[in-house]
């Protein structure tokens, strides 16, 4: 069995060759995703610092929300306003008379002073 020294050379510098060429494309590619990762890093802690604020924003606001009345309450309230002004209505309508026999006592006192 003859083996060629030179040929089995060359084959390893190829093989050898593209090994380096393979790594050097690797690496460089490497590099490249690391800041890509890194970039994609960055952006992801600025969202989420964002995402936080926004959290924060809407749990004050759902703070100030329930001291507020319901809808059922709401309604409740208007039916309690209509009643108070039905109620309003009929006080107006009771002091009428009053409000007429006060004038009338104002008019008497008046023209008894000025006599």
């Amino acid at each position: 069995m003859f083996v060629d020294f030179q040929s089995i050379a060359t084959v390893a510098a190829i093989l050898l060759s593209a090994i380096a060429l393979w790594r050097s494309f690797r690496k460089d590619r490497s590099e490249a995703d690391e800041q890509k990762l890194k970039d994609v890093n960055l952006r992801v802690t600025a969202v989420a610092a964002k995402v936080e604020i926004v959290e924060d924003r809407i749990a004050a606001v759902e703070g100030e929300l329930k001291h507020l009345p319901d809808k059922d309450a709401t309604h409740r309230l208007e039916l309690a306003l209509k009643e108070m002004q039905t109620e309003m209505g009929k006080l107006t309508e009771r002091m009428k008379p009053i409000a007429n026999m006060a004038d009338r006592m104002q008019e008497a006192i008046l023209e008894k002073v000025m006599t």
